[in-house]
């Protein structure tokens, strides 16, 4: 049988809405007698493989025929979603520019938030294109994180993440030992939803109540797919590894003489990065960038090895952090800790007086850091010229240096040489393209039991920015000199981290939206650099400076791993790597790896056949790096998410302070003055008018009293509630928000007038209801022999 699987996918997609059974598919061929079955299951496959579409009454049809699509089903808690089609590559977001498909409650057909679906699409309203589920193709959940109600027999499982539905069915018996209500488990679905039967499932394991810190981590490890214990034979063999000996020091380069030290947090838990700066009389300078060497311990095949993989990278949560590596690699023998001896992979770049890179050189070096410096400490450091290089926000804490800082000769030079040279690479970053995206993060402090002291957003000060540009140009200088010219066409590595250019659709809704705004920037909707940093600098300081930024920043695709070098959009750089924190990233440790093999370090340790095996495995590592790096980051944010609110929860009925801080269609968010919190005010609360959302000038409008919410409004807010299941919360207006028109008075509701709700909106008069009301038709009469009935 020469017929090829692409051969019947030709056949069916040749003519649109084309279907045919698997007898005429036959047919059609001329498949012989003795080589029907073997064609029946390769037909079969392809369906089941979603290379071809079979329908219920048995026909097959390629998907492209019948304006059918496949994805990823992103849900909703009211029970609609979105097909995200996979070509996009955002299953997270979704691109919302037309490619993805409204599914609505009933056309679900029983799949789940996460699976992988075809829907058969067609335009909806206003041309947006709305379907249904036709087929499930893959699962994407079989374990959910939830709650366990009800007690006895009478107990359901209410899923963490309502995109999942409000309940599912636990079968009988199975609720788990120990099992009882308010616990948060982890539900194993033996049996997807159907119609109207719900899903069941099985308890497989009991967290804990929700209010215990352990279990509130792993709750968030439990949704996301992150391991939390280390396999035994992994601890094993992290602690065989002792601390560096003079044995291990040979053919390495010795720096323990050289003023090497660390800059981290306050809170930081291990060590992979260290600095030092070298400076002639003439003014040129030699920035050493080294990194713990972890390669030197982790070996490719070993079982740490398998394990940071398979994690791909760190996770930190407020007061606690899950590593890649066990403790005794990650916080002992590879943690650059002051006063030890380590190994490390060094990058020396050399600069002018200017800041222009002059010489770039790797070496394997030993070191020895003589301090583990802060960010609050360096800060207070420098001189008060020094400090004002960069904008503050907020003014770093903890500003009086730890005692053993004077302690290091030439410390305070050193630092004040590091900003001044910092402070050169940004300006030149910015001049070649680079975007600077500021966006305020939520920084958590927990105390010993892990409870919320205080919300308030991280600090970013010009000793931030020290490290953040050192890291930026080793990175660029180690990807420059993996795809240098002392490398041959069949030597060419690949583990780059890439940020593509944005999508011109993203953009185009992201120029109308700042338009709504009164910016217009011409040029932004061809994503050039220009426009989108002028976007960025217009908005600095203003109300909306942090509603730009993200806009702007959702219009960027995310960055990512990959085999090939595909530039840096965001950074403005053609080529760029991860290579500085090898201990919590393992993309960095690849690239370690791959500067050994190509003797790029002096010393050339891998064989050929060895490398090749490596650069055939890069792009399913590098595939695989990003979606770890992702379920990191969405686990973290819902920590951060989960933390506020349990902070909140304390301070329900209180009134605070805030600022308007978004604006949807449904209501406005909130940002407390007093804490870096966000809640969220519902149009349908509001009873001193019927606001309406206004797109043009991007703000909502008082029917009645004309009041107008905009961005940077101050308002007084009352904290209604807050759901840690949702992970929300929930303000009420204490007094009418907005500012009223010039020259209005200021009106309120009189004693006693009655309103009604109306949904989506605030309450609304009935007089003004009734006179908005269209105007009812007289009824006409029925034509003889006319059907009754829709439709």
């Amino acid at each position: 049988m020469n017929i090829t699987p692409e051969d019947v996918r030709n056949h069916l997609a040749a003519h649109p809405g084309k279907v045919a059974t698997l007898r005429e598919i036959i047919r059609h061929f001329g498949v012989l007698e003795r080589d029907r079955p073997a064609f029946r299951r390769m037909v079969k496959d392809l369906a089941r493989q979603g290379f071809l579409i079979r329908g219920r009454s048995g026909r097959f049809a390629a998907p492209e025929s019948l304006d059918l699509v496949e994805g990823i089903l992103q849900a909703h808690p009211d029970g609609y979603a979105f097909l995200i089609p996979e070509e996009t590559g955002d299953e997270e977001e979704g691109d919302r520019t037309g490619r993805d498909v409204f599914v609505p409650p009933t056309g679900r057909a029983g799949a789940l938030h996460g699976d992988r679906v075809v829907v058969r699409a067609r335009s909806g309203f206003r041309g947006k294109r709305e379907g249904e589920v036709i087929r499930i193709l893959e699962r994407g959940a079989e374990e959910i994180v939830g709650r366990i109600e009800g007690s006895g027999g009478r107990r359901w499982f209410v899923p963490l993440d309502r995109r999942f539905g409000e309940a599912m069915a636990i079968e009988r018996g199975a609720a788990g030992k120990g099992a009882r209500k308010g616990m948060a488990a982890v539900l194993r679905i033996s049996r997807y939803p159907s119609g109207r039967t719900p899903a069941r499932g099985r308890i497989v394991r009991v967290l804990g109540f929700p209010d215990d810190p352990e279990v509130e981590v792993g709750m968030i490890c439990a949704e996301f797919g992150i391991r939390m214990e280390f396999p035994k034979e992994v601890l094993q063999e992290a602690v065989s590894h002792s601390e560096p000996e003079a044995k291990d020091f040979g053919g390495r380069e010795d720096l323990r003489d050289l003023l090497t030290f660390t800059i981290d947090g306050d809170t930081a838990w291990d060590f992979d990065d260290a600095v030092s700066l070298e400076v002639s009389q003439s003014g040129a300078c030699r920035l050493g960038v080294h990194i713990a060497d972890v390669s030197h311990y982790v070996t490719d095949g070993s079982a740490l090895d398998e394990e940071a993989r398979h994690r791909g990278t760190s996770v930190y949560f407020p007061g606690r952090a899950i590593p890649m590596l066990p403790p005794a690699l990650s916080q002992n023998v590879c943690s650059l800790v002051p006063g030890k001896d380590r190994l490390t992979l060094t990058v020396f770049l050399d600069y002018d007086g200017d800041g222009l890179l002059t010489g770039v050189r790797f070496a394997e070096t030993v070191i020895q850091s003589r301090a583990r410096l802060t960010y609050a400490g360096v800060f207070s450091l420098l001189k008060g010229d020094l400090k004002g290089t960069f904008p503050d926000r907020p003014p770093a804490p903890d500003v009086t240096p730890p005692e053993s800082y004077p302690e290091v000769p030439c410390l305070e030079e050193a630092l004040e040489r590091m900003a001044r040279l910092a402070g050169q690479l940004r300006e030149r970053r910015f001049s070649e393209g680079g975007l600077d995206f500021d966006i305020p993060e939520a920084e958590i402090l927990v105390d010993d039991e892990g409870r919320v002291t205080e919300v308030r957003p991280a600090p970013r000060s010009v000793s931030h920015r020290i490290i953040e540009d050192f890291m930026l140009a080793a990175n660029r200088a180690v990807a420059e000199g993996l795809t240098g010219p002392n490398l041959t066409e069949e030597e060419q590595p690949g583990m780059f981290r890439v940020h593509e250019p944005p999508d011109p659709d993203k953009l185009k809704e992201a120029a109308l939206l700042l338009r709504n705004l009164r910016y217009r920037i011409p040029g932004l909707p061809s994503g050039t650099t220009e426009a989108l940093r002028l976007a960025l600098e217009g908005s600095r300081g203003e109300a909306e400076e942090t509603l730009v930024n993200m806009v702007l920043l959702r219009a960027m695709k995310l960055a990512r791993y990959d085999s090939a070098n595909l530039g840096h959009f965001g950074l403005g750089f053609t080529h760029y790597t991860h290579f500085t924190s090898p201990i919590r990233r393992y993309p960095d440790l690849l690239v370690h790896r791959l500067l050994r093999a190509y003797g790029l370090t002096g010393r050339r340790k891998t064989g050929r056949r060895r490398l090749q095996s490596l650069e055939d495995r890069m792009q399913a590592l590098a595939e695989d790096a990003s979606q770890r790096e992702r379920a990191a980051v969405n686990a973290e944010r819902a920590m951060v998410d989960y933390k506020r609110v349990q902070f909140m929860r304390d301070r329900i009925g209180e009134v605070f302070e805030g600022k308007v801080s978004g604006i949807v269609q449904t209501g406005f968010f909130v940002t407390l003055d007093e804490h870096f919190v966000d809640g969220f005010v519902r149009l349908a609360d509001l009873d001193d008018d019927y606001y309406v959302f206004n797109e043009e000038s991007y703000e909502l409008i008082g029917r009645r009293t004309k009041r107008a919410v905009r961005l940077g409004d101050k308002v007084t807010v009352r904290v209604d509630r807050a759901d840690l299941d949702g992970r929300r919360i929930d303000f009420s207006c204490v007094d009418p928000p907005g500012t009223a028109p010039p020259g209005s008075r200021r009106t309120s509701r009189k004693p006693g007038r009655k309103t009604v709700p109306k949904a989506g909106g605030a309450r609304t008069p009935k007089a003004e209801r009734q006179k908005r009301a269209p105007r009812k038709r007289p009824r006409q009469p029925r034509r003889p022999g006319r059907r009754s009935g829709r439709r």
